[in-house]
């Protein structure tokens, strides 16, 4: 037996998700052996790439080369267990591709507690931000009230907001390799605690960095638009060679500092963790990592979108075991001194532009990833690749998270609660990141929350969220009296109404508008006049419309309606008055197509008739 068919026998079976039609390969689908490793080389490398935030910390606090190369390679091996345990399901994973790499939410904090309690605090660090996540993980699913489609579309728009400036900066500033750039923007955030737009581009825009970010978007750009399935899979890796070539050939690659001194093989080093336990450090590890999961929540979703025939909401036991995920990587990788790790929102660009969600990706990058310990010449190669390519692999990434986010506010229908809690939660965000003073004050564990609109906007709509959900009823209902065209009109406005205040999605409610006035019909077609209540109802998974009506339970389940039988059984008089039974089956036909569920109860109301019933149809929010 093959080692893949051992692997595929193991493996935990994936979702009962259905297939979208324009997936390359989806989860439980393993790629043919060249397409295989185009698709790992490209996220090994933007994954090993990303290793530049540790390169970055360990500059700012002066650690020598043993001790730097033995954090990359903690760092490597947790990445290597996160991005195993996301591929591979179950409890402990999402079952989905989601890839570990170093989390830049905690650079401030680690430089913070290391700076005080020594090398070890980074692995310390790493393990109460796991407590933390594995809380997180197991509230989420209990707590799904608090992160509704608008609220996690708030999120993710701004983690694509919030990678705009470190984005254009790194493609527009002097070409330094990847590790150095980040470096370079810290300085000026570190002595005021928050960098400008002018800070990150202290001498203004480098032509030949403008030129490398700009060839290597747009071939990242144009492979996946008019090139076919097959050039998707390589639109990043092209855009990666092709502006790191041209650092090439203009003398442009830097040596990445800190690394360049190492053999190429080596046995990796463990630093035994010690716990910062200062209270301004714990408080923002909490608020860290809250966010963090936060990011990787709005990842999740991301992927699940791509993965999901017509995606409805999110899901969010997928999303919970995402976390726990995280927390079960840091806690294993703090004990060997790695930097905290996160879901990496450039490889989710990959996923988006390849659009392959095997899970078998994932699990051959996290083999790549656990050999670039043992050979650090190797992984320093791969630090050098420009800052601009990687400016471009992250604009491409914030595009993607913000049309993702648009996406999931406009599925749902808004009132003037969910209007504000977006609109609000949004404007926050970009006023502390556009005017950094706001949260200049914070105190120095704390400045990493400096000008970043993206944990004021998860904050502020989570809050918010919380406020406006108080005096929300989950059921309403309303007496139907006038004439006919008069109780249709009112029913039409009474469910877009409630749809509003409860975020319905936007096709259910053009669905549940449309069978309300189909089920008018039906009723008035079986001699029982028009409705006298309506009656509405959410779960958030489910819509439920009861309309009461006089006289008995009606007969779902009965033949329904065919043009050729009509005719056959039911000739239409020349007239053109078509018989009262006939009406009823083609009713009963429209209904079926829009409902996802119906069902006729016997349900008296009070003060209307003696007997009444009830028609029932449920839509899937």
């Amino acid at each position: 037996m093959s080692i893949a068919e051992s692997i595929r026998q193991r493996l935990t079976p994936p979702p009962g998700w259905e297939r979208p039609s324009d997936t390359l390969y989806a989860l439980g689908e393993q790629p043919p052996a060249g397409d295989w490793a185009i698709l790992v080389a490209q996220y090994a490398l933007t994954s090993a790439a990303t290793l530049a935030y540790v390169l970055a910390m360990a500059h700012t606090l002066n650690l020598s080369s043993p001790q730097t190369l033995s954090v990359i390679s903690s760092t490597l091996i947790a990445m290597c267990i996160g991005t195993t345990l996301q591929a591979w399901g179950g409890r402990t994973g999402s079952g989905l591709p989601l890839f570990s790499h170093p989390n830049p939410f905690f650079l401030t904090t680690c430089i913070a507690a290391a700076s005080v309690y020594g090398p070890g605090a980074i692995g310390g660090v790493s393990i109460l931000s796991a407590v933390i996540s594995l809380t997180t993980g197991w509230m989420l699913v209990r707590f799904r009230a608090l992160f509704p489609p608008p609220v996690v579309g708030a999120i993710i728009f701004m983690g694509g907001v919030s990678l705009i400036l470190p984005a254009v900066s790194h493609s527009l500033s002097e070409i330094h390799s990847f590790s150095d750039s980040v470096s370079g923007a810290m300085a000026p955030q570190a002595a005021k605690h928050h960098a400008t737009a002018d800070d990150l581009l202290p001498n203004g825009i480098d032509p030949i960095s403008a030129s490398i970010s700009l060839i290597s978007l747009v071939c990242m750009v144009s492979f996946p638009i008019w090139g076919g399935p097959r050039l998707r899979l390589v639109g990043l890796l092209a855009g990666i060679i092709a502006g790191t070539g041209i650092a090439w050939l203009t003398d442009s690659l830097a040596k990445v500092s800190g690394l360049d001194t190492q053999s190429f093989f080596a046995i990796p080093s463990i630093t035994p963790p010690t716990l910062p336990l200062a209270p301004d450090i714990l408080l923002a590890i909490i608020l860290v990592s809250t966010l963090s999961d936060l990011d990787s929540m709005g990842c999740a979703f991301s992927v699940q979108k791509l993965s999901i025939l017509n995606w409805k909401r999110p899901d969010m036991v997928s999303a919970g075991t995402t976390i726990r995920a995280n927390g079960i990587c840091d806690t294993v990788g703090g004990l060997i001194g790695s930097f905290p790790t996160g879901i990496s929102s450039a490889c989710l660009a990959i996923t988006h532009a390849t659009r392959s969600t095997s899970r078998y990706i994932g699990l051959a990058v996290a083999a790549v990833l656990l050999c670039l310990p043992f050979v650090p010449g190797l992984t320093s190669q791969l630090l050098r690749i420009p800052s601009p390519v990687m400016g471009a692999v992250q604009v491409y990434a914030a595009v993607i998270l913000m049309v993702t986010g648009i996406e999931q506010i406009a599925s749902r229908v808004l009132d003037y609660r969910r209007i504000f809690v977006v609109g609000l939660s949004i404007l926050i965000g970009i006023a502390v990141m556009t005017m950094p003073t706001l949260t200049a004050n914070l105190p120095e564990s704390m400045a990493g929350f400096s000008a970043n609109g993206f944990v004021a906007t998860g904050l502020s709509a989570i809050f918010l969220n919380l406020i406006f959900r108080i005096g929300i009823k989950r059921t309403f209902g309303q007496t139907l009296d006038g004439s006919p065209e008069t109780v249709r009109q009112t029913v039409l406005d009474f469910i877009e109404i409630q749809a509003s205040i409860w975020n319905v999605r936007r096709d259910v409610l053009r669905r549940a508008s449309s069978a309300a006035l189909e089920a008018i019909e039906l009723i008035q077609a079986t001699g029982r006049g028009t409705p006298l209540e309506i009656h509405v109802s959410n779960d958030d998974e489910q819509f439920c419309i009861r309309l009461i009506h006089a006289g008995a339970p009606m007969s779902l389940h009965g033949k329904r309606f065919n043009v050729q039988s009509a005719i056959e059984d039911e000739p239409i008089k020349a007239d053109l008055d078509v018989d009262r039974g006939m009406m009823e089956r083609l009713s009963l036909h429209l209904l079926d197509g829009l409902v996802d569920r119906i069902s006729a109860h016997r349900g008296p109301s009070p003060g209307k008739s003696a007997e009444s019933s009830e028609l029932r149809m449920l839509f899937d929010n």
